[in-house]
């Protein structure tokens, strides 16, 4: 069977049409069905599809963005306070609390960072504070 796409009075049709023979009587069958009411279960199948679809992909950029805020917030961080201590700034010293990572290598790195943030303060305790004056103030000149 073949099917045809007709305009009838301004209304688009699909119609189709089947030679049948039954003893010695030849028919032929004609359907014709509006496209509106054949197309109209597609559409709506297909803008459900779609709307998963693109909800899901939606859903999964959110979940990525917020997953690698959460592996970077802290890397980040933790690169701002080394910064800062390369200088044994007192203030930098002080701070001791991190903010914590789901990532075992991460936590491990800031913990050891921890330590060394600590022995450092110690550390500087014994040096003469002259030293890091000189070091602001050439920080300041330039």
């Amino acid at each position: 069977p073949g099917l045809l796409s007709i305009t009838v009075s301004g209304d688009p049709y699909y119609c189709a049409m089947m030679p049948l023979a039954q003893s010695n009587i030849r028919w032929t069958v004609v359907l014709l069905v509006e496209q509106s009411v054949l197309l109209a279960p597609i559409h709506a199948k297909a803008a459900l599809v779609l709307g998963t679809v693109f909800g899901i992909t939606g859903a999964f950029v959110v979940i990525s963005l917020l997953f690698s805020y959460a592996l970077a917030r802290p890397l980040n961080e933790l690169a701002k306070r080394m910064g800062a201590l390369s200088s044994l700034d007192s203030a930098a010293l002080a701070q001791v609390h991190f903010p914590r990572s789901i990532l075992t290598e991460v936590s491990t790195l800031t913990q050891t960072f921890v330590v060394l943030t600590k022995c450092l303060a110690e550390y500087r305790k014994f040096m003469p504070e002259s030293l890091f004056a000189k070091e602001r103030s050439e920080d300041l000149e330039s």
